[in-house]
């Protein structure tokens, strides 16, 4: 099979991708219901469907022409989409129900029956249904029915129920009806009838009933009823209830009314409830309680229905209701492909569901299938056949609607060819037939091919199909129309062939001609030539007129389809021509010239990507190539380019250098793009491309300007730039990023859908790529309303210090504040009569005063787009004062005892006791075993104030401390102290040893400390009751004995006495005492001692410790200075003086190297004093110390030098 064969196959497998399907409705006419005669419907049908379907309309399920004022039009110019047109709609002529077809290869399907309604009223008598009686009689109080029903059917809509009493007359300007429902009188919705709750005298007269066409405006009237009420007295009549209907149908989704109407004296009103629960939640009740009306009905819904009558307070009389649910039709699977393999069986479910329960009815290509239906309304088809192809629908109907469900069945089989192969010999210039028949399922494509190739254009051959045949005729019958011809069937199960041979007798016919042929060199080399004829001809091949042989076989090769150059090479090159003979004649064609090129190269190539910057210059554009080429071109964007001059002048900017590149003496931006450079001759070609990107540094060409907007408005922000490659765009609010809700679109515009005053401010947009960046700004101003954005809702002013009231506003224009107090505007002239002034929006009280201040004050802002106001309210306050504290200033420890504060201030403060322990603040609460704390307000006096006391159960010494009575309120907080001291038995902490052994004329300090409240007095007694005469026994401060200088006579008992029983303090306290023995005697002993041993050894170890110290601070300065003398030392050598009289003085250093300096003699004075003025190193690194060594030598030089000559110079080396 060669390559035309299967270019043919391909293009029928491309007709064959767009598999069949049959119509499917995407569209359905819907029902119509006018509301005037004489008015415009429509109706649209709509199918899909390959092929596409056709669709046809149906009226009353005969087919409709659309003639006179109905007319069928396509959507678009498609006709599986067509709108069917009504003008002057009749009831008559044009009501009834519509539908339509959609019809393809596949089959046919009927769409669902659209139902058309126009106005239409008959107006006979004989249709009221219910006509009220003659006659009718009531008693004053009892209730009275009349009944009145007008046939549904007979109006639509449907007509509306009215009464009218006679002999009232009406005007044409007056309601038809002059009986209106009231309180005492109904006229039921659900059928017409007249209920007279309660009759009275005046209800007399005569009635009639009529129905009334709303739209059509005509009426028709029942005959008239008498009705006669009796004399006598209004009496009770027991309730009763009048129910027009006790069973209601209710179709999904639809709503609900029930009706129940009371009548009785006195009136009754109805309650409604449901059967099992609650009335549904969507359940209204109108106003009369009549009338219970359930929207969007379910099966929620459904049930029993009670209306009670309520008389007296009591359930006298209870109805029922049924409400039955209704459900139209609908499927539960929609529509569906199937498909069957040949010979199989397929079931076509049909589910659907409805209340009542739908009738189902089958249909295949829209006629009425009533075999092989099964108990679940499924069909089954059994050993299908290609016939079984076809659309069929599943119809379910009930009272409340219909549905339908649609399958395509396709029946599956491969395509087989039943015609049979048959060849054919003919004569030049008669006719031929050929033809073939194929089955299959789907039905198969037929095309023909000639050699493998399509067939060819050619107004002999014609071509003719139908559904499953293809017959193909050739007329004038040539030489060229020799071949074997394929009639090939497909479809996508399978594909079959046959073949036919048509031969055709005469002298041979070159149908593929020589031509003119270039090749590569090395490569093979095709000349074409075809020749045929009956017999078949022999081909002859010359080359530049000399015949071609079998002994050129190894250069040329003679094939069917022409003569083979192998390895061709320059000098294969040459004239050609074949000759076609058979027995009937001889035929050559015209000489050809074949020529072998070399293959050109391209050496130097431009990169795949080339970046500059816009204005570069002298830029090349690569392509160096080899000689053999016969073209060089390039190429920009796929368009020739050739030379490109400056605008404005004869210079070429661009231009090709050949065998070279492209040359661009100046880059600009609109030079960026793809280039590539073609070099060919007539053999081959060879190319290169790259691409050009030009960067352009970014501009903002526009921006928009400046602008106000109102708030909640929105607004657009433009920014149009320019650069390559292109920039990136960000807009930024007051150099921040954007909010969410800011939107910017694509080409870079920012939108605010609605401005807030928040953003105002200034836009930034920014442009960038890799060459930078440029910005612009905008200013939008949003003009928004005044408001107060902080206000306290309470403000504290102190009594006399000038306060502020704050009022932040926000808006603008900027808003104006104004002041109120107390419902008064405040005029705010300066300082005004009330000590009022504003800065700013704030308003200031200069001394306030509760009297004159308090209040509530309003701020209200306000500005050309609106105002706001706040309200605060002011209390002036006055600062806290601890007015009093007492109590517990000196008590004794197990008492109970009270520390009272006593605090004003407006409102009164907040009190507290507190005190400090372990550096923390603690608060003196209640819940303490050893104090309580109560409070009380006073407010007899003229001046309220606050107490707090604090009183201890049973004080102790810990209790000692001092307090502080804090008290605080809005206007600030202060603290008052209270020392509470605690009287207690003296006590001897530190009481002196049992026995003391000191040697004589030693120094003896014995320890006697004591504590209490008051702080105890010290008194010691020696033996015999007397110290040491001579004063050498004193008493420190500490109450500790002294005795120096002890003596034999010093020994005995020593007795340390305390004492805290004062004068005129009855404090009964005792007298506490401790005793020691002195002993003396003749041992060496420390001429002090101390009866304290810890006191003792401390003062040892400090001693110690400091000596050590000492010790390592001297040792550790002394190696220090030894090591930075070993470091550096110096020598002096030489001095001598100048002629300015400096005394030049050299040194050299013991280890590294000399160092020259000046020194200076000043002998204006008579003792000389040296100074160190310049110093001149031979060494430019000199020790890192030597400053300071110098330091020492001018200390030196000042008291030993007195001039050049003095003797004490000599001494100078040791010295140093």
């Amino acid at each position: 099979m060669n390559v035309h064969r299967y270019v043919a196959l391909i293009e029928t497998l491309i007709v064959l991708s767009l598999s069949e399907s049959g119509p499917f409705f995407t569209i359905e006419p819907v029902r119509v219901e006018v509301n005037r005669t004489g008015g415009t419907v429509q109706f649209t049908c709509a199918a899909r469907g390959f092929p596409a379907p056709v669709i046809v309309w149906y009226k009353d399920s005969r087919r409709l022409i659309p003639k006179g004022h109905i007319s069928d039009a396509p959507v678009d110019g498609l006709y599986n989409h067509r709108i069917l047109t009504i003008t002057g709609v009749r009831h008559s002529t044009d009501a009834g129900e519509y539908s339509c077809e959609a019809e393809n290869k596949m089959g046919i399907i009927r769409s669902r029956k659209a139902k058309l309604t126009a106005p239409y009223f008959l107006t006979d008598q004989d249709y009221f249904i219910t006509n009220p009686s003659p006659t009718y009689s009531a008693r004053p109080g009892q209730g009275t029915i009349i009944p009145c029903q007008f046939d549904p059917a007979a109006s639509w809509p449907e007509a509306r129920t009215f009464w009218r009493k006679y002999p009232t007359q009406l005007t044409v300007n007056e309601r038809f009806d002059n009986i209106r429902p009231t309180e005492s009188r109904f006229i039921s919705q659900l059928n017409g009838t007249m209920v007279i709750a309660q009759t009275f005298a005046e209800d007399s007269g005569t009635y009639r009933c009529g129905a009334r066409n709303a739209i059509m405006g005509t009426i028709s009237e029942s005959d008239k009823t008498r009705l006669t009420v009796e004399p006598g007295q209004m009496s009770e009549w027991e309730a009763n209830i009048y129910v027009p209907q006790n069973n209601i149908a209710v179709v999904s989704g639809s709503t609900a009314v029930l009706e129940c109407i009371p009548y009785g004296t006195p009136l009754p009103t109805i309650v409604w409830s449901k059967e099992g629960g609650e009335l549904p939640e969507r359940a209204t009740v109108s106003d009369n309680t009549v009338l219970l009306t359930i929207p969007n009905f379910g099966t929620d819904a459904d049930g029993r229905y009670y209306c009670s009558a309520i008389q007296n307070n009591e359930a006298v009389r209870q109805s029922i209701i049924d409400l039955v649910f209704l459900q139209p039709p609908e499927f539960l699977m929609g529509n569906k492909n199937l498909t069957v393999m040949e010979g199989g069986d397929l079931n076509i479910p049909c589910d659907c569901a409805g209340i009542p329960e739908p009738e189902v009815s089958w249909f295949k290509n829209t006629e009425s299938i009533t075999s092989n239906i099964n108990e679940d309304k499924s069909l089954t088809l059994y050993s299908v056949t290609a016939m079984a192809s076809a659309m069929y629908q599943c119809h379910c109907t009930n009272d409340n609607g219909n549905a339908q469900a649609t399958f395509a069945v396709q029946v599956k089989g491969p395509a087989k060819i039943i015609s049979e192969a048959i060849d054919k010999s003919v004569g030049q210039g008669t006719e031929v037939t050929l033809t073939c028949e194929a089955q299959g399922s789907p039905t198969p494509s037929i095309v023909w091919l000639k050699d493998g190739r399509a067939l060819p254009s050619d107004a002999r051959i014609r071509h003719h199909e139908n559904l499953y045949e293809s017959t193909i005729y050739i007329s004038d019958v040539r030489i060229t129309d020799n071949g074997v011809y394929e009639c090939k069937a497909i479809n996508e199960n399978g594909d079959d062939s046959i073949f036919i041979k048509i031969s055709v007798y005469g002298p041979p016919f070159i149908n593929v001609k020589p031509q003119d042929t270039v090749g590569i060199t090395g490569s093979d080399i095709l000349v074409p030539c075809e020749a045929t004829s009956e017999p078949v001809p022999v081909v002859t091949w010359y080359r530049n007129e000399r015949a071609l042989t079998s002994d050129d076989a190894d250069k040329y090769e003679f094939t069917e389809g022409g003569l083979k150059i192998k390895n061709a090479q320059a000098v294969d090159g040459g004239s050609f021509l074949c000759q076609a003979t058979n027995s009937e004649d001889s035929v050559s064609s015209k000489p050809v010239q074949v020529t072998v090129y070399n293959v050109p190269s391209i050496t130097h190539a431009l990169p795949s990507k080339t970046n500059v910057t816009a204005g570069q210059k002298n830029l090349l554009l690569h392509c160096a190539i080899t000689k053999d080429f016969a073209t060089y071109q390039w190429y920009r964007r796929g368009i020739p380019l050739l030379k490109v001059y400056y605008e404005g002048g004869n210079t070429p900017r661009i231009e090709t250098r050949k065998g070279n590149g492209l040359f661009f003496k100046t880059v600009l931006p609109e030079d960026q793009g793809e280039y590539s450079c073609n070099v060919s001759n007539p053999a081959a070609d060879a190319s290169v491309s790259g691409y050009l990107y030009v960067d352009v540094m970014p501009t903002i060409t526009f921006i928009s300007n400046n602008d106000e907007v109102r708030e909640y408005e929105g607004f657009w922000l433009d920014c149009l730039y320019e650069g390559e490659p292109k920039p990136t765009l960000q807009w930024r609010h007051n150099n921040t990023p954007l909010r969410r809700e800011h939107v910017i679109f694509p080409n870079g515009t920012l939108h605010i859908s609605s401005a807030t005053r928040f953003d105002s401010g200034a836009y930034q947009c920014t442009v960038t790529n890799r060459q930078g960046s440029r910005s612009k700004d905008v200013i939008i101003q949003v003009k928004s309303k005044a408001r107060i954005e902080n206000i306290p809702t309470l403000q504290y002013p102190i009594t006399g210090q000038r306060s502020t009231l704050i009022c932040e506003v926000s808006g603008f224009p900027f808003p104006s504040v104004e002041w109120w107090r107390n419902g008064e505007r405040i005029q705010l002239n300066g300082f005004n009569q009330q000590g009022f002034s504003k800065v700013g929006t704030n308003l200031v009280i200069d001394n306030p005063d509760s009297s004159d201040h308090d209040g509530i004050y309003t701020c209200k802002a306000s500005n050309d787009y609106g105002s706001d106001r706040e309200v605060t309210q002011v209390r002036v306050y006055d600062l806290p004062r601890v007015t009093r504290v007492s109590g517990c200033s000196a008590v004794t420890a197990g008492m109970e005892c009270s520390i009272v504060c006593e605090a004003r201030g407006n409102p009164l403060p907040v009190l507290s006791w507190r005190y400090k322990d372990r550096n923390e603040t603690v608060i003196a609460q209640t819940d303490n075993n050893r104090y309580y704390v109560s409070s009380q307000d006073a407010d007899s006096t003229s001046v309220p104030f606050r107490e707090l006391t604090l009183t201890f159960k049973r004080i102790s010494i810990s209790d000692a401390r001092t307090y502080f009575c804090h008290a605080e309120n809005p206007a600030g907080k202060t603290s008052s102290a209270h020392q509470v001291k605690v009287r207690y038995q003296a006590v001897i902490e530190s009481p002196p040893l049992p026995t003391y052994e000191v040697p004589i004329g030693a120094t003896l300090t014995i320890t006697c400390k004591a504590r209490g409240e008051p702080l105890p007095q010290i008194k010691w007694s020696g033996p015999k009751g007397t110290l040491p005469p001579n004063g050498r026994a004193t008493v420190d401060e500490n109450g500790s004995l002294i005795i120096m200088n002890l003596q034999n006579n010093d020994e005995g008992e020593y007795t340390c006495s305390a004492d805290n029983n004062k004068e005129g303090n009855n404090f009964d306290f005792n007298v506490v005492s401790s005793s020691t023995t002195v002993k003396v005697t003749s041992k060496d002993a420390p001429l002090t001692v101390i009866d304290n041993p810890i006191e003792t050894w401390l003062i040892v170890v400090i001693v110690i410790c400091v000596f050590v110290v000492c010790i390592v601070v001297f040792v550790s300065v002394k190696m220090i200075r030894d090591k930075s003398r070993e470091r550096h030392s110096y020598k002096p050598t030489q001095m001598t003086k100048s002629s300015e009289g400096e005394a030049n003085c050299q040194f050299e250093t013991i280890a590294p190297k000399p160092v020259m300096f000046q020194v200076p003699i000043d002998t204006s004075n008579s003792l000389p004093m040296y100074n160190l003025r310049t110093l001149n190193w031979a060494d430019k690194h000199p020790p890192n110390n030597f400053q300071s060594q110098f330091d020492d030598v001018d200390r030196q030089l000042q008291g030993l030098l007195k001039d050049l000559d003095n003797p004490k110079l000599d001494n100078l080396e040791s010295d140093i």
